[in-house]
């Protein structure tokens, strides 16, 4: 085939393989158990989670132990890059009609709020800035999709 022909043919790429993916946004102590991220009334704290793979998220759920009333959800970055502007509260990333259980609402009514991120790189961590309303515990998933 000559130089011409082949720059004629058109380039077929095969999109990468992905598989869905969890990332949670917790706490962990100092030997290794995950638990919720605890804080006080007026306390704003920055929870990290690092996917250690391309990632992109889908999907963002958050509740806290007061029915997603107790925390608000100012801000997240994906590396140092904003992702998310106004300060939302918690209930609104996960919309449940159903009593909560334990803190969490029931995992048949979750919602959550559909959200395209930036794709994080492996070397960068997603961090979602929480503001305490109340004394309460939070955590927050993110679902998306890893490249392989």
């Amino acid at each position: 085939m000559s130089h011409e022909e082949h720059r004629d043919r058109p380039i077929i790429m095969k999109p990468p393989r992905t598989r869905p993916w969890s990332l949670a946004f917790n706490a962990t102590d100092d030997e290794g158990r995950v638990s919720a991220v605890k804080g006080k009334k007026g306390e704003v704290l920055a929870v990290t989670a690092r996917p250690h793979c391309l990632y992109r998220n889908e999907r963002f759920l958050a509740w806290d132990s007061l029915g997603g009333r107790g925390t608000r959800v100012l801000q997240i970055f994906v590396g140092n890059k904003i992702q998310q502007f106004d300060p939302a509260l918690t209930v609104f990333y996960a919309v449940s009609d159903k009593p909560y259980e334990n803190g969490a609402p029931a995992s048949d009514a979750v919602y959550g709020y559909e959200a395209k991120w930036d794709t994080c790189d492996a070397q960068l961590d997603i961090t979602v800035r929480v503001e305490f309303l109340e004394d309460c515990e939070w955590e927050g998933i993110s679902r998306g999709l890893t490249v392989l």
